[in-house]
C-alpha cells in the first residue's frame, strides 16, 4: 500500500512540477558571496572546498573564494571570520549585505574508535551576513553514519557538504549564540537522542586541539578584498532656468469657446452623435465581456491548483503521503533511501492563502458588483 502511494506521489509531483515546490527553496544569496573555506579536522581541504565551491557558483551571481587567501586562517567561525576581513579592510570597511560561507568537518574511520565497521563525520557550517547595524550568523549541523567495512570511507563526503552548503543560503532563521558558546556546544541534533555515537555528540573544539596548527594556508598579511572607489565624483548637469516670460510683451491667449451649456452627459438628447458617443465610452469603458469571463476562470482554475498543491503538500508533511524523496533534500543518517523532501517553513500556508484568495477574486470577477466591465454582472444589468 505504501510503495502505490510513493508511486502516486511521484507521479503528481511531475504533473504539479514548479507549482508545490517541496524540498525546492530557492535561496536569494547577496551580489557577491565570499566562500571562506571548509576545514577538515585543523587544516584547510581542497577537495571539500572545491565542491563546495561547484556548487554555490551555480546558485550566487558572483563567488569569491578565499581559500588560500593571504593571512587567512580556518578554525575561526561566524563573526570572528568578519573581524579577520575587518582588520584587514579597515578603514574601507565591509559592504553591507556581504555574505561568506565556510565549515568545518570531522571524521572518525573504522577502527579509530567504536562502533566499528562504521564511518562516522560531523559537519559545522556557517554563513554570516553582513548588515548595517551587525552581522547575522546560521549555522548548519549534519552528521554521516555509514557502514564501511573496506576502504576508502566517506567518498561521498564532499558531495554531501556541498549539497548542505548550498541549503544553508535559504536559512530562516540566524543563530543568536555568541562564537565562544559554539566552539563548545554539542551538535543539535544530539539533543534527547541518546542513540547517537558519543563521537557525533562532541563539541566541536577545534580551537583548542588545533590552535598551535591554526597557521594560515599563505604567509603574509591578509589582503582586503574591498576596495575604495577612487573615481572623482562628476556633480550632475546644472537645470537651464526657463526665461522668466514679461507679461506685457507676451501675447495674450486667444478667448476660448465655451461649451454648450444645455449638452451634457446627463442629457445626451441635447448633444450632436459625436459627444453622445464619447459620453457612451466614458460610462461603460472599452472592457470586453470575455475578458472578464477568462480572468474570472483563470483566477479559480490557479486558485483550485494552489489548493490542491496544499492540501497535497499538507499529507506529505505527515506520514500519509511522500510525494518526493531526494538526496538534495538530506541524506538519511542511516545510509539507506533518501530522506523525504518536506517544504519549506511556511509554504503550506502560502499554498492555502493563495489558492483561497485566487477563487475569491475569481468569483468577485465573474460576479463584477462593482460593475468594472462593460458587460459586468446581473446587478449591473439591473442598474442599467
Amino acid at each position: 500500500m505504501m510503495l502505490g502511494m510513493r508511486t502516486s506521489g511521484i507521479v503528481l509531483w511531475m504533473l504539479l512540477g514548479g507549482l508545490l515546490g517541496v524540498g525546492q527553496a530557492q535561496p536569494a544569496p547577496s551580489e557577491t558571496l565570499f566562500l571562506w573555506g571548509i576545514q577538515r579536522s585543523c587544516s584547510q581541504d581542497r577537495e571539500l572546498t572545491r565542491a563546495v565551491q561547484e556548487r554555490l557558483e551555480r546558485m550566487a551571481p558572483k563567488l569569491i573564494v578565499l581559500d588560500a587567501a593571504p593571512g587567512k586562517t580556518g578554525l575561526c567561525v561566524g563573526t570572528e571570520c568578519v573581524d579577520q576581513l575587518k582588520a584587514a579592510c579597515g578603514t574601507v570597511g565591509i559592504p553591507a549585505g556581504t555574505e561568506i560561507i565556510g565549515g568545518h568537518v570531522e571524521e572518525q574511520k573504522p577502527g579509530d574508535n567504536e562502533p566499528k565497521n562504521r564511518y562516522l563525520a560531523r559537519v559545522r557550517l556557517w554563513r554570516v551576513k553582513v548588515g548595517a547595524d551587525f552581522p547575522s550568523v546560521y549555522y548548519r549541523y549534519e552528521r554521516v553514519d555509514i557502514e564501511c567495512k573496506t576502504p576508502p570511507c566517506g567518498l561521498e563526503l564532499p558531495q554531501l557538504v556541498a549539497t548542505w552548503a548550498g541549503q544553508l543560503l535559504s536559512a530562516p532563521q540566524p543563530s543568536t549564540q555568541s562564537a565562544t558558546e559554539i566552539h563548545s556546544q554539542r551538535s543539535p541534533f544530539c539533543q534527547g537522542n541518546r542513540s547517537v555515537p558519543p563521537f557525533l555528540c562532541a563539541p566541536f573544539n577545534l580551537t583548542a586541539r588545533c590552535g598551535g596548527l591554526d597557521a594560515p594556508v599563505v604567509s603574509g598579511p591578509m589582503e582586503c578584498p574591498f576596495r575604495a572607489s577612487t573615481a572623482p565624483v562628476v556633480p550632475p548637469p546644472p537645470r537651464p532656468v526657463p526665461p522668466i516670460a514679461d507679461p506685457i510683451a507676451a501675447p495674450r491667449p486667444a478667448p476660448s469657446v465655451p461649451a454648450s451649456a444645455a449638452c451634457s452627459c446627463q442629457q445626451p438628447a441635447l448633444c450632436s452623435a459625436r459627444a453622445r458617443a464619447a459620453c457612451e465610452a466614458v460610462a461603460t469603458g472599452p472592457r470586453s465581456p470575455l475578458l472578464r469571463k477568462a480572468l474570472g476562470g483563470s483566477m479559480i482554475a490557479l486558485g483550485g491548483g494552489l489548493l490542491l498543491g496544499g492540501f497535497l503538500a499538507t499529507l506529505n508533511q505527515h506520514t500519509d503521503l511522500t510525494l518526493r524523496s531526494d538526496a538534495s533534500c538530506g541524506p538519511n543518517p542511516s545510509g539507506g533511501q533518501p530522506e523525504k523532501c518536506f517544504m519549506p517553513p511556511g509554504g503550506i500556508a502560502v499554498l492555502w492563502l493563495g489558492g483561497l484568495g485566487l477563487l475569491a477574486g475569481g468569483a468577485a470577477t465573474l460576479v463584477d458588483p462593482l460593475c468594472v466591465f462593460k458587460d459586468g454582472g446581473s446587478s449591473c444589468q439591473q442598474k442599467r
